[in-house]
């Protein structure tokens, strides 16, 4: 038969049955067909068979069945065999050339479908060219060949573990890092615009892609990416180019020190002027992180008004660092170094070595804006580390200040500021208050401040609560005195409650102070410009809070009003019978009373006609009197007799 061209193997998908398939093309022999499956050789009537006539056979698998979606090839090997052997004189058999030529055409069939297969998987060169060399040697899954010096040969794996590819100046494909040419990746990833070409995506759920070099802007900047650090004499410039940024400042472990006074009014001065809303410096911690003015002056000063001119709203965050000045604080300190200062009324012990500095300095001056907040921080070395002008809503919480003249001063109209958490030892004076309301002190360590005092208040404060505060060790605690005749100077609504170790000391011009539940060491009041003080529920120190606090002093002892809860005695008694006229008398022991305490008595069995009467006739003894008025004879019934004394 004639033989047209065909191709002569193909490829189908399996389904999974046994469904027959017409091959689409002829076989010699069932046995001519090789079949695989994913790459994997079958054997006829094992996994398949051939069924119809051989002019157009059918393949149909066998269980277990071809999985479905498995890649199943097949392909006509027709074997170079002679079938036919024609015999010298004798007649040609037609079908036996017919079958031998059909045979032969088959054969070249399948080799050609082999080598369109071959010439479709190798590697061409131009006609007349010479193919390079296989150099691949030790090669495994997933290498890939590079065409060097003359040759195929493996790509060299080991170069590039762990890197990724780049290119070298001629365009040839080198490791990015190590061994290899790679000094113009270096160059771009290293030069200023270097992390502009990496890219960065946050974790999570929406995350919008960027540059590293957009991301990194948004975060703290450090004085060293401004040519600061520990190891400069003066990071002004750093500091005030890092302030321009706009972000916060991260200070790492160790002294950064600058010399020359940040004031921002100045700097929002002439042709470079720049504003700085948000001060924010965060250490790595005040036994770690040391911020240390040597200048002159005060060391950062910002807000509306404490800067001269051009100030403008700031707000100033200082967590986890020391800020220290030049001076020379606490147990360092002599008669010549920590000299006496004068503060309104008010003058400091000379001389006194655990306490105070010899420093001039202001750390901050500031108009604290609502927000501000120094938390975390020791201060220590200066004249005074915190100065205020004016302002509200700041808190100063959880620091320690110590070795100054003056701890924290507050002052020109500042109101609603939080001091709480703090250790405030070791100053010459603890805390100034002039001019300011809405001051709450609270929950603080204020102690040791051997030259002063721990808070003293000079003029116009209002509305000042201290609460809750612990007092030791220092020659007074609160000092009250003003300097003015002008009565609309004085302090008023003041509040003292809880607070231990309290010693008070009001001079002049204080009016509606309240001292309640304090455990009191002392207590002074003078009749200058003085109305309204108010003491009640005070325990006396000195007894360990055993008893009541009563040893009110000064010449304006007398005029303190005296709300304490009233002592109180109770027993059953029996009034004898009483004619009309007659008087029953009993004397009882109340501890605390002293002549001129007001005292009161009742008995649960009293009558119309009766009266009674409590005095108090010496220390812890009060007389009670029952006297019948009724106009005859009166036996009352046993009853409780209750006695109240109120502390005059």
């Amino acid at each position: 038969m004639t033989k047209t061209a065909v191709v002569s193997r193909s490829a189908y998908v399996a389904d999974g049955l046994a469904t027959p398939r017409n091959i689409g093309f002829p076989l010699q022999s069932a046995a001519d067909l090789i079949v695989k499956v994913n790459g994997a050789l079958q054997a006829l009537n094992t996994h398949y068979t051939i069924t119809g006539p051989l002019s157009n056979p059918v393949m149909t698998p066998l269980s277990p069945f071809w999985a479905n979606g498995a890649t199943v090839r097949y392909k006509r090997k027709t074997p170079a065999s002679q079938q036919y052997d024609a015999q010298a004189g004798a007649a040609l058999s037609a079908e036996g050339l017919e079958a031998t030529l059909d045979r032969n055409v088959m054969a070249i069939q399948d080799i050609e479908g082999e080598q369109a297969d071959l010439t479709a998987r190798a590697v061409s060169v131009d006609e007349g060219a010479t193919a390079p060399s296989l150099d691949i040697a030790g090669l495994i899954e997933g290498d890939i060949l590079e065409y060097r010096g003359g040759k195929f040969r493996r790509f060299l794996r080991e170069a590039f573990a762990g890197k990724f590819f780049a290119g070298d100046a001629t365009g040839k494909m080198v490791p990015a890092s190590g061994i290899g040419v790679d000094s113009a990746l270096r160059t771009d990833i290293a030069a200023s615009g270097g992390s502009g070409l990496m890219g960065f995506l946050q974790a999570g759920t929406g995350a919008v892609a960027e540059t590293m070099q957009t991301a990194m802007r948004r975060m703290p900047v450090t004085l060293e990416q401004f040519g600061g650090g520990t190891g400069v004499a003066n990071n002004y410039t750093a500091m005030v180019a890092a302030f321009r940024t706009g972000r916060p400042i991260m200070l790492g472990a160790g002294e950064y020190t600058f010399s020359t006074a940040i004031d921002f009014g100045v700097l929002n001065t002439g042709g470079s002027a720049f504003t700085a809303p948000n001060i924010t410096i965060f250490g790595d911690g005040m036994d770690r992180t040391t911020l240390k003015y040597t200048g002159a002056g005060t060391g950062l000063k910002g807000g509306r008004t404490a800067p001269a001119s051009n100030g403008y709203g700031q707000t100033l965050h200082l967590f986890d660092l020391t800020y220290s000045g030049n001076g020379t604080g606490s147990t360092a300190l002599g008669t010549v170094n920590n000299p006496a200062i004068t503060y309104g009324n008010f003058t400091t012990i000379p001389g006194n070595g655990f306490s105070g500095s010899n420093s001039t300095q202001y750390g901050i001056e500031w108009e604290m804006e609502g927000g501000c907040v120094i938390e975390r921080c020791r201060l220590t070395k200066f004249y005074t580390p915190i100065r205020t002008k004016l302002g509200y809503g700041a808190t100063i919480r959880n620091n320690h200040i110590t070795g100054n003249q003056i701890g924290i001063e507050v002052g020109q109209a500042v109101t609603t500021l939080s001091i709480t958490g703090n250790i405030i030892e070791r100053n010459a004076i603890g805390i100034t208050l002039w001019i300011c309301g809405g001051i709450m002190i609270e929950n603080n360590a204020i102690q040791g401040n051997y030259a002063g005092c721990d808070i003293y208040s000079f003029i116009l404060n209002r509305s000042v609560s201290v609460l809750n505060n612990y007092f030791e060790v220092s020659p007074k605690c609160f000092v009250q005195n003003g300097s003015n005749a002008n009565l609309s100077f004085r302090c008023s609504n003041f509040r003292f409650e809880g607070n231990y170790a309290l010693e008070v000391d009001i001079v002049e011009f204080a009016s509606g102070f309240v001292f309640s539940r304090n455990s009191m060491k002392s207590f002074a009041v003078a009749t200058a410009n003085i109305s309204d003080i108010i003491v009640e529920n005070n325990r006396d120190h000195a007894n360990d809070n055993l008893s009541r606090f009563v040893n009110y002093t000064g010449t304006g002892a007398a005029n303190i009003i005296k709300n304490d809860a009233p002592l109180i005695y109770s027993q059953v008694y029996d009034v004898t019978s009483l004619a009309n006229g007659a008087v029953d008398t009993v004397n009882v022991t109340v501890t605390g009373a002293v002549v001129g305490d007001f005292a009161q008595a009742s008995l649960s069995t009293m009558q119309a006609g009766l009266n009674i009467i409590a005095t108090v006739i010496s220390a812890n003894n009060v007389r009670i009197e029952i006297e019948n008025k009724s106009g005859g004879t009166v036996d009352l019934a046993s009853g409780t007799l209750r006695v109240r004394v109120f502390k005059a």
